[in-house]
């Protein structure tokens, strides 16, 4: 077919043009560099699930999550005459708060790890990825695990990183537990969001857990109790 039109033969170079425009934008975005990483505000609501009976919407949880990886979570419990629980992670220590003391809880995830989390290559690549989701309007990349007769949905955004938007435990028994982010906000998280209460910081719960566990395991706490005590002995 010959085209004899000049403003027909404009209109299909310019067509032309953004086709191959379009295709070029798109695959620079779909080999973006990994998602620089942002403080938010996720808040969740969990609900249990027995064997044969209805959900109970049980908890909300609030976390506040700085760039730089510090954070804090407080789980209100909805049965329980409306007692919270509350923890966090500075220096890359996970404390929970307690009536006279900041409990050890453990070491919070490495920032290698963290970056991770916020690749789309890394889940692909993952042994437990099992399909795509959304939650939120975020798509999310599901792992799947299953130990013992428990099977784990969670669902993670490279967003949020290693902040999981969504976790469903099912046991085999045929209880469930759902953890669901209802509303996600981008923004900076002040010092005061995270901070913790000023008390003292107790090691007892974690030693206890090391009496009871197999000797590599209690090993592994053990050292995780030592690395706990030098960083925050730089801070503290």
């Amino acid at each position: 077919m010959t085209l004899q039109n000049p403003r027909l033969v404009a209109v299909m170079l310019s067509l032309l043009v953004f086709v191959i425009g379009l295709s070029l934008f798109k695959s620079a975005s779909a080999k973006r560099p990994v998602q620089p990483p942002s403080g938010f505000v996720i808040t969740y609501g969990l609900t249990k699930t027995a064997p044969g009976q209805t959900p109970v919407f049980e908890e909300i949880q609030t976390r506040f999550v700085q760039a730089g990886g510090n954070w804090k979570q407080v789980r209100y419990f909805l049965h329980d005459g409306g007692e919270s629980l509350t923890e966090g992670a500075a220096q890359g220590v996970v404390l929970s708060v307690g009536k006279n003391s900041l409990e050890f809880t453990g070491l919070a995830s490495p920032a290698e790890q963290e970056q991770a989390f916020r690749s789309e290559a890394f889940h692909k690549s993952h042994p437990e990825f099992a399909r795509m989701d959304s939650v939120v309007g975020l798509p999310t990349y599901v792992h799947l695990a299953e130990r013992n007769g428990t099977r784990v949905e969670t669902y993670f955004a490279t967003e949020t990183g290693r902040t999981p938007l969504k976790t469903v435990v099912r046991t085999s028994d045929g209880s469930q537990m759902v953890t669901e982010a209802l509303s996600v906000q981008f923004r900076d998280v002040a010092d005061g969001e995270v901070a913790l209460p000023s008390m003292p910081i107790g090691f007892e719960r974690a030693q206890n857990r090391i009496g009871a566990l197999a000797p590599e395991s209690a090993e592994v706490l053990r050292r995780q109790v030592s690395e706990a005590k030098q960083r925050l002995s730089l801070t503290r």
